[in-house]
């Protein structure tokens, strides 16, 4: 991949980032207060990209990613710059061992780096004690509704990408 386009990519993931949490706000108006649907076009896209870029480029830039996004969504740095990172390279030690990508493997995939993301977020965000909700709580209310719908949605967005990346 050159260097225009990574520098496209990179630009193009920054509003992306911005337009993620209006998203969520406006489908979780369509559901109770107890649970909770994270819409992750941002990772979508990030999963695309890390597949195309190798693992020296993708790490470093999941890290600075990682920066930005817990300035923007925490306010507190350090979740974000460890989930991405490790969510990564665990996305690349399962490729490495795939012999072919298909649109099955893309989406188990996406669903793996996905839940790591946020059982990692959790994890450390529980460890520091800021949040006091149960892992089934977590796992009912929170995983479970945005793990579906975004397998949903990346199921729904996988040509567009593929056509858009490759």
């Amino acid at each position: 991949m050159n260097k225009l386009k990574l520098t496209i990519y990179f630009l193009l993931l920054i509003p992306i980032m911005l337009i993620d949490p209006h998203i969520s706000e406006l489908i979780n108006t369509f559901f109770t207060s107890e649970t909770h649907i994270s819409i992750f076009l941002f990772f979508i896209f990030i999963f695309y990209l890390s597949q195309q870029i190798g693992y020296f480029i993708a790490f470093p830039l999941s890290l600075i990613l990682g920066m930005i996004y817990d300035y923007y969504y925490f306010d507190y740095l350090g979740i974000m710059v460890i989930a991405f990172p490790v969510s990564i390279s665990f996305l690349y030690i399962f490729t490495k061992y795939l012999e072919k990508n298909s649109k099955i493997q893309s989406t188990l995939l996406f669903s793996i780096y996905l839940f790591l993301v946020n059982f990692i977020c959790f994890l450390i965000v529980r460890s520091l004690d800021f949040t006091s909700l149960s892992w089934t709580f977590f796992i009912t209310y929170e995983l479970l509704p945005s793990l579906i719908v975004n397998i949903f949605l990346f199921v729904t967005i996988n040509t567009y990408l593929n056509r858009f990346i490759y």
